[in-house]
């Protein structure tokens, strides 16, 4: 399936993710699998066929605009995306991924 890197992340109440408290920017999809990707749990994912599998998603999510995931990449990614991040990011990255 296609994903758009560069889709603003929302949250649940409609209005887009920013970055932080500093830098109001948006969040965006490309950006938040890869913090996924570079952040795995080597525990985890210990083997370097596991490791290899994580950096070869982290070069597909690292350019702009669509990209051609897999529908084991996607599993994988959400597994990475739901160890790393809490409620708030989960919920609408899983959406997205799950359209």
């Amino acid at each position: 399936m296609k994903y758009n890197m560069d889709q603003v992340i929302v949250s649940f109440n409609g209005e887009p993710m920013k970055k932080s408290e500093v830098d109001d920017s948006p969040v965006k999809l490309g950006e938040t699998l890869q913090m996924a990707c570079i952040n795995a749990n080597t525990q985890t994912h210990s083997t370097g066929e596991a490791k290899l599998a994580i950096y070869r998603i982290l070069q597909k999510v690292s350019g702009e605009g669509e990209v051609e995931l897999e529908a084991g990449e996607v599993t994988l990614i959400k597994t990475l995306v739901g160890d790393i991040y809490g409620v708030g990011m989960v919920g609408p990255v899983y959406d997205i991924l799950e359209q």
